[in-house]
Order: structure tokens, then C-alpha cells, then sequence
């Protein structure tokens, strides 16, 4: 159910959706999707780095990142759908049985 000020309920009917790898992210709102498109490429990157360089190891945690990001940006719910697998990520505790 959409508000008046186009503000979706139930993210899982939600039509703010991005895709990004494997994963698809629902939003609540055409502002936080439109936020986390614009920082996605750049935050992702920049904290791989930091994590690699901090670590002394080569591991792409892009997609992890990316639900990071999405968990700092989406206020009203937490809703993200593997493309591949039936789980759906509901809270960041459920992350590590999608990937």
C-alpha cells in the first residue's frame, strides 16, 4: 500500500527496486532508491579497498557492502531477493545464508 506522498508500506509489492549482482533490493521510496544508486558504485569500492588493505587479503565483499549501504539507507523495512535462491534477506542477521 502506497501513500500519498508515494511512500510504499510493504516493500515486497514495493515497485523501487534495484538490482545489483545477484540481489534485489526493495525500497520504501523513489528518494532512498534513488540515494543508494548514487552511492552504491562508489561506497562499495572504497570500503573493498579499505578492507582489503586493513586485512592484507584479496576478497571482493562488494555484495556485502551493498547490503550495508542499503541497511544505512532504508529506514521503513529491509527487504532484498536472491535472483538465483528462494531466501530472501529480511534483516542483516539472515545475510550469510543467501550468498
Amino acid at each position: 500500500m502506497q501513500t500519498k506522498n508515494g511512500i510504499e508500506l510493504d516493500l515486497s509489492k514495493s515497485n523501487y527496486k534495484v538490482h545489483y549482482h545477484d540481489l534485489i533490493f526493495y525500497f520504501s521510496s523513489e528518494l532512498y532508491m534513488a540515494k543508494f544508486q548514487n552511492q552504491l558504485n562508489e561506497f562499495t569500492s572504497i570500503e573493498n579497498i579499505k578492507i582489503n588493505n586493513k586485512y592484507k587479503i584479496i576478497i571482493d565483499m562488494k555484495q556485502y557492502l551493498a547490503v550495508a549501504l542499503y541497511k544505512r539507507i532504508e529506514k521503513r523495512g529491509f527487504l532484498i531477493k536472491h535472483l538465483f535462491k528462494k531466501d530472501n534477506i529480511t534483516e542483516m542477521t539472515s545475510f550469510k545464508t543467501i550468498l
